[in-house]
């Protein structure tokens, strides 16, 4: 996949992803599970490889940002998470808190933080299976 960072004289940066070609293996062995078997359940192949490149090149830009390789962004999302409430005052924190599905992994790790709050996956209107 194509993926290039534009520059322009500006307080954000532009990047454009060509996400019309296969995306390489390597590409998508950066998703997770859940994220293959979403593509893999896309009925036509131009959109199985649309959304496996999009996926797979968010990840790498993350990564670039980050420094964290893109397999790696779930568990340094959840441990950002888990820090920003640990900082939180037991009455202020939230109920509900809906995030990415990075895996049962992570979504364990973050139920098991708090009894008290509830994990939701963002789905849109498809929903998962996950919740």
């Amino acid at each position: 996949m194509a993926l290039c960072r534009l520059c322009v004289a500006a307080p954000v940066d532009l990047w454009v992803a060509d996400i019309a070609a296969e995306p390489s293996a390597g590409d998508v062995a950066t998703l997770s599970s859940a994220e293959q078997a979403r593509a893999g359940r896309l009925r036509f192949q131009r959109d199985r490889w649309r959304y496996l490149a999009a996926h797979a090149g968010l990840r790498r830009i993350l990564a670039d940002y980050s420094g964290i390789a893109p397999e790696k962004l779930g568990e340094f999302i959840n441990d950002s998470i888990l820090r920003t409430l640990a900082g939180v005052p037991e009455s202020g924190r939230p109920v509900f808190l809906k995030i990415v599905y990075h895996g049962p992994r992570a979504m364990e790790e973050l139920a098991q933080y708090d009894p008290n709050l509830v994990v939701g996956i963002l789905g849109g209107s498809a929903g998962t299976t996950h919740d």
